[in-house]
């Protein structure tokens, strides 16, 4: 039937692992294992003009792929404000904020539970979605020190941004 598609999976599984290879892995913690050493999982949707051709193509491919373990690379993302934006030709736009409340010496309690809820069915929502025409607005505060302010299909760039500023001085008059 013209139009079909078909899903092929192929899974490489630990029955052709070399158990010295996984041996060795399992036992550095810094390392991850590649290849036939770890259970790896490969899935192609098609039309079916191309199902054979693809099904018969992965298994060589899959074949060629390297063994063995690497070191696990550590990234590193400094946070700085570099005051960037990106242009669109919409109307409306993601407008958010974000800082890590660890760096201002706060630490994670319930309170900033209840601040989300505060601010996003109160002071966001009046300033940013009523006032401001924007779909919607949220905040999140993580245990991590993550916290930001967004909004999205939100017509008021610099509008929403000081109502983002205003922030503290409207949970200091709640």
């Amino acid at each position: 039937m013209p139009g079909r598609c078909h899903t092929i999976i192929f899974s490489r599984t630990y029955s052709r692992t070399s158990t010295n290879a996984t041996r060795k892995c399992a036992r550095r913690s810094t390392r991850y294992c590649h290849g036939w050493s770890a259970a790896g999982l490969v899935g192609v949707t098609s039309n079916e003009k191309l199902y054979g051709a693809i099904s018969h193509e992965l298994p060589d491919l899959l074949s060629r792929l390297p063994e063995g373990c690497y070191p696990i690379e550590a990234y590193s993302y400094p946070c700085e404000a570099l005051n960037e934006g990106l242009m669109s030709p919409s109307q409306v736009q993601y407008v958010g904020k974000g800082a890590n409340y660890k760096k201002f010496g706060a630490s994670y309690s319930g309170v900033f539970h209840v601040m989300e809820t505060i601010l996003r069915y109160d002071y966001f929502w009046n300033r940013i979605r009523v006032q401001g025409g924007a779909y919607g607005a949220f905040t999140s505060f993580q245990r991590s020190g993550l916290m930001f302010f967004s909004s999205y299909r939100d017509p008021g760039l610099s509008e929403t941004l000081a109502v983002f500023d205003g922030t503290a001085d409207y949970l200091r008059g709640f």
